[in-house]
């Protein structure tokens, strides 16, 4: 089914749903061909297919901190020019209270290109 209205539709071009608390595993994903765990709160994303460019848009969405909800926020990272290319994206997650970085046990990110 398409949306109805004048305004475009943009599709998801890659997401995934991963436990980012000890070994990093995959729930479920789509376009993302495995999550590397860079240390506590720090990802890379690689996706199975290349984004068409590297101008894509990221949004997610986390759950809780050991059986606590948690307002976390979600950032591009890396190190100097950030990761953030075709064939993968690097995040971090970091506690809004403190901006420490935190390894959250269900993490959702999805990529608009």
């Amino acid at each position: 089914m398409n949306a109805s209205g004048d305004a475009p539709v943009y599709a998801c071009r890659a997401w995934v749903n991963f436990n980012g608390t000890g070994v990093v595993s995959v729930i479920a994903s789509g376009n993302v061909s495995s999550v590397t765990d860079n240390g506590v709160g720090d990802y890379t994303l690689n996706f199975a297919t290349s984004m068409p460019n590297a101008n894509y848009s990221i949004s997610s969405s986390s759950t809780e901190l050991d059986g606590v909800p948690i307002p976390v926020a979600l950032r591009v990272s890396g190190t100097t020019p950030l990761l953030k290319s075709t064939s993968a994206v690097r995040v971090s997650i970091r506690s809004i209270y403190n901006s420490a970085l935190v390894d959250i046990n269900n993490i959702s990110v999805q990529v608009f290109c």
